[in-house]
């Protein structure tokens, strides 16, 4: 996960604790209040929030197709039909009995869904909706068997302690052992799954799951206050509510980005088809008259009556060099590690001009993709020129990443006198390379001496 990311996950947790722990040490702080409109509003708000990233999660499966997606998708539908029920209770009082199993079973069913979900093997789903109604039937099944035993074992206790928190107007209802049992076993479950979450995040580097951690430890924090602090009626917004609210928002952020993400690499996908096009549209005709008129050059230039054949060559064979420079920029991938780029596009250089290579390239260096293309284009300038010019028996290419990203092309060629090749001048090809160099604001150290080779550096910011 990025930095940012670690300290908003950080700043939360650190908050939750304080919340949850304060009202314990600190009894003149309450852990509930009487809002009743406040209390509607909230659970309002709730539902349309679950609904939401429900319908996200089931959007995300149909477009991946895999398992994961797909059990997370289910165990938010359950969850939103929880939250839905929950808002139910809340607007309707008297029903607040039928409703409270509802929410009970929703609860439990979409945290063990989630806890699935947190360690359950990517793999693809070949009949979607067949898969999606074995869950969901799974799921309404467990959901029954879930509403028959906390009917049977707890409801009594749990009813008549939500009645007479209502009765008496107290913040805090009487001890439930049955229904605290559920409690404990939700915890378990969303703990479980704020786990398996944050480490699969941690092992992938997927800021999704990184947010699906974050989402599920908060969803943890809100059932461990209703195991130390039981709610009390309808019309009280309790400390978990604030948590649950909490949870499904980051469960929108964490869609949000998603779908983001979705459009982003939708966007990347096209530019890439269309850069490959232009790629092959290139290499079948610029490249192919290139290489043409390059091999015919070469042959006049076998002629001692061919006055300029050598030149011509040479300039096609720049040409031709450059064309396929532009082929193999156009087809890499647009995210490619830079180390990975500048090894195979020095390598072919070094390949047609015979020179021998040595690589010393710092992995994971990440820069905006102009500048990534422009620190290729100078390092197989610099070695073309020193396999060409400078007669170098080995060229050392060097990447590293300090304070600042340095890229350097070493050779033990002849060299020259630096003096010939001032700031403004010195040739097509070191002005080309200080262009770009200045195009990035890089800064660009040329260093030679006759006999003592030459070194090219450029320090990206």
């Amino acid at each position: 996960m990025r930095p940012r990311v670690r300290l908003i996950v950080a700043g939360t947790l650190v908050a939750a604790t304080a919340a949850v722990v304060l009202p314990a040490v600190i009894p003149p702080l309450h852990v509930a209040y009487r809002a009743p409109g406040l209390r509607v509003a909230l659970e309002g708000a709730a539902s349309l929030m679950a609904a939401t990233a429900a319908y996200i999660a089931i959007g995300r499966f149909l477009r991946a197709r895999s398992l994961g997606p797909l059990v997370l998708g289910v165990a938010l539908t359950f969850l939103a039909a929880a939250t839905f029920a929950l808002a139910v209770l809340v607007a309707l009082t008297p029903a607040w009995d039928q409703a409270l199993v509802l929410v009970v079973t929703g609860n439990l069913v979409g945290g063990l869904g989630l806890a699935i979900a947190a360690f359950v093997p990517d793999r693809p789903v070949r009949r979607p909706g067949r898969a999606m109604g074995i869950l969901v039937s799974a799921g309404i099944v467990l959901g029954i068997v879930i509403a028959v035993v906390f009917v049977t074992v707890a409801w009594d206790g749990a009813a008549a302690a939500l009645r007479e928190a209502e009765a008496t107007g107290s913040n805090r209802a009487e001890r439930s052992a049955g229904l605290l049992s559920f409690q404990m076993y939700t915890l378990a479950a969303f703990a479980a799954a704020a786990f398996g979450f944050a480490r699969a995040a941690l092992r992938t580097d997927d800021e999704f799951l990184g947010w699906l951690a974050l989402a599920t430890t908060l969803g943890a924090f809100s059932r461990v206050c209703l195991v130390l602090f039981p709610a009390a009626g309808t019309h009280y917004i309790h400390l978990a509510d604030i948590f649950r609210v909490l949870f499904y928002l980051v469960l929108l952020i964490a869609a949000a980005r998603e779908v983001n993400g979705y459009w982003k690499t939708l966007a990347d996908t096209a530019v890439l088809e269309e850069r490959r096009r232009i790629a092959r549209d290139m290499h079948d005709g610029l490249a192919q008259e290139l290489a043409y008129i390059s091999r015919r050059a070469k042959r006049l230039a076998q002629r001692p009556t061919s006055e300029g054949a050598e030149q011509i060559a040479a300039s096609a064979e720049r040409a031709l060099t450059e064309s396929r420079r532009a082929i193999a920029a156009l087809t890499r991938p647009l995210d490619e590690p830079l180390d990975e780029v500048l090894a195979q596009a020095v390598e072919e250089v070094a390949q047609r001009t015979g020179a021998r290579l040595e690589l010393d390239l710092e992995p994971g260096i990440d820069v905006e993709a102009p500048a990534r293309e422009a620190l290729v284009r100078i390092a197989c300038e610099a070695v073309a020129n020193a396999a060409r010019h400078s007669r170098a028996s080995v060229v050392r290419l060097e990447l590293a990443n300090g304070d600042r990203v340095r890229l350097r092309v070493v050779d033990d060629g002849v060299g020259f006198d630096a003096g010939d090749a001032p700031e403004n001048g010195g040739g097509f090809g070191l002005e080309s390379m200080r262009g770009r160099a200045a195009a990035l604001g890089a800064d660009f150290h040329l260093r030679s001496e006759v006999g003592a080779g030459t070194t090219v550096e450029v320090e990206l910011a």
